[in-house]
């Protein structure tokens, strides 16, 4: 088991357990304070989001398990773990461009954006589209819409 500082206001408040379980990484910590804290992990340059520490006992208390997936853009070496520093809650978020569009469904009104698995996503309407694999479609065809010569079950988000 791995343990590492955590900084809060610049001050050493607490401690970080980083172990091993199986196919996770389970991750606790312990720390001083009583006002929920985003808790990051630094290390060579880099930096991840943990999530939120919360008041438990009179201290901050965090534990979550995540997968080698969950930790992908992860530092290679943990070397301290902190608060969210204020400069970086006050910096504008970095510009993200949507995906260019994937497919448009055959009325062409809605464009739809390719995600993971085949997952397409139209923002103006908030519907979201699963690939249509199953057998006996007769309990969702009020759902099952063809897009791009294909068949989804469209939903609402």
């Amino acid at each position: 088991m791995a343990e590492y500082p955590i900084y809060i206001s610049g001050k050493k408040s607490g401690r970080l357990w980083v172990q091993r379980q199986g196919l996770y990484t389970v991750f606790t910590a312990k720390a001083c304070g009583t006002e929920p804290i985003f808790l990051l992990v630094y290390g060579g340059g880099k930096r991840a989001l943990l999530g939120r520490m919360l008041p438990r006992g009179g201290e901050l208390f965090f534990s979550r398990r995540l997968t080698k997936n969950d930790m992908r853009g992860f530092p290679p070496v943990i070397e301290y773990a902190g608060e969210l520093c204020p400069e970086e809650k006050d910096a504008p978020p970095a510009p993200s461009q949507p995906p260019p569009p994937a497919k448009k469904d055959r009325s062409g009104d809605r464009v739809w954006y390719s995600l993971q698995g085949g997952v397409l996503f139209c923002p103006e309407e908030k519907l979201i589209a699963l690939p249509a694999r199953l057998r006996d479609k007769t309990s969702v065809f009020s759902h099952i819409r063809v897009i791009n010569g294909r068949e989804y079950l469209v939903f609402r988000r």
